[in-house]
């Protein structure tokens, strides 16, 4: 049976285009709606070029309701291994599917089968915008999707399974998420407040402390940052017998609230212990200097992505855009497409505001004292068709495609 995996983008067009065409890993590419072909340019380098600028002339490149915007969808269409599909097959499984769901939508389909196996599969890039009403995308159910997969599947003659999700998905992707939130609390008031798209003053306290144990040397440094974006730090009263910090935005006295009810990683304990065990963070004035702007003008969108950003960073122990890549290239390599997406766009957020260098700098060993006393090592951090043609096919057999 095929499985559909949804993916959200919330960044350019570009990063993604990059990294299913990078290599020469492409069997193919299928355009639905786009005016660019290798042929023709019409002014745009390349598709995700014309997707980014379609969605600029619609305005639904804009943050929706406080969130940052949903730039397009990504879905990976598995069809079941078993069927042993050629590649002609899949084509025309994928664009059926596409112009089922995504009438009038721009639409990019690349087809890989670099997996383990070397089962075909294909990547289908949805641009949020509708060229007829100019409306964002809304996400179809996934059920439905998956539905219409099955019937399609069927129709072809492949493998199909009656009326359900993959078994076993939703479980797994319910323990990456809560992987990925380790350490952090979200009440649920203020779930709520996020889910409408609401201003949080919980969540605009943890992006900014997030933002200082990311930027901050030591302690005192901590303190430093966090009073450079207007927030106080005060002793806690004990609680089992456990010494604790109460974080309050300046000036706004009844906004204050215990690190540990933000989360296990924003008590005092954890993040003294963070500081005392990681080496002093690379290009941390830009970080404050990019923080403290996103404070003055109250752009807490951007404070929330810096945020994001330097989390995801330090979970994944990435100190370059090297080291972004090669972990990028080591989540497509285990099939978890959600989280490399999402660290894609944490790169290009990098890239863009200057977090990360080119590459990091090589560790330097200290030498072991004369006195006979055990040699000490540098500090270690944690480990952390509509209308169809065939587009730029990455690898000789693909030009023998015949375009529709």
């Amino acid at each position: 049976m095929p499985v559909v995996k949804p993916i959200s983008g919330h960044t350019g067009c570009g990063g993604i285009m990059r990294y299913l065409t990078k290599g020469g890993r492409a069997l193919a590419v299928d355009l639905s709606n786009l005016s660019w072909t290798p042929e023709h340019h019409c002014g745009f380098r390349d598709w995700a070029e014309e997707m980014d600028f379609t969605r600029v002339a619609y305005g639904n490149h804009t943050p929706w309701r406080g969130r940052p915007a949903r730039t397009y969808k990504h879905y990976v269409l598995s069809p079941d291994p078993r069927d042993g599909i050629s590649l002609e097959a899949l084509r025309d499984l994928a664009r059926a599917w596409v112009t089922e769901n995504f009438e009038g939508f721009q639409a990019a389909i690349v087809y890989h089968d670099d997996n383990e196996g070397r089962v075909m599969h294909a990547h289908v890039v949805v641009n949020n915008t509708n060229l007829e009403t100019g409306a964002r995308l809304q996400d179809p159910a996934p059920r439905e999707l998956m539905r219409s997969a099955q019937r399609l599947a069927e129709e072809r003659g492949l493998s199909f399974f009656p009326d359900a999700p993959a078994p076993g998905a939703a479980p797994l992707l319910a323990a990456r998420e809560g992987a990925r939130r380790e350490g952090v609390h979200f009440r649920r008031a203020e779930r709520e407040l996020l889910e409408k798209g609401g201003y949080s003053w919980v969540a605009d306290i943890r992006c900014r402390v997030t933002v200082a144990r990311r930027a901050a040397r030591d302690e005192a440094d901590f303190i430093q940052v966090l009073s450079e974006l207007g927030v106080e730090v005060s002793d806690a009263a004990p609680r089992g017998g456990e010494a604790d910090w109460v974080y309050a935005l300046a000036g706004e006295g009844a906004r204050r609230i215990r690190g540990g009810n933000l989360g296990t990683s924003f008590g005092r304990e954890s993040v003294l212990q963070e500081l005392a065990l990681r080496s002093a963070p690379s290009r941390a004035e830009a970080i404050r200097e990019i923080a403290r702007g996103a404070v003055e003008v109250d752009d807490l969108d951007d404070l929330r992505r810096l945020a994001d950003a330097l989390d995801a960073f330090s979970r994944e122990g990435v100190r370059s855009l090297a080291d972004c890549e090669a972990r990028i290239s080591a989540l497509e390599a285990v099939g978890d497409f959600e989280a490399m997406e999402r660290l894609a766009g944490h790169r290009d957020y990098a890239a863009e505001k200057g977090l990360l260098p080119e590459r990091a700098p090589a560790r330097r060993r200290r030498i072991a004292p004369d006195d006979g006393s055990p040699r000490q090592g540098g500090r270690r951090r944690p480990a952390s068709e509509s209308r169809w043609r065939g587009g730029g096919e990455g690898r000789a057999r693909d030009g023998r495609e015949s375009q529709r």
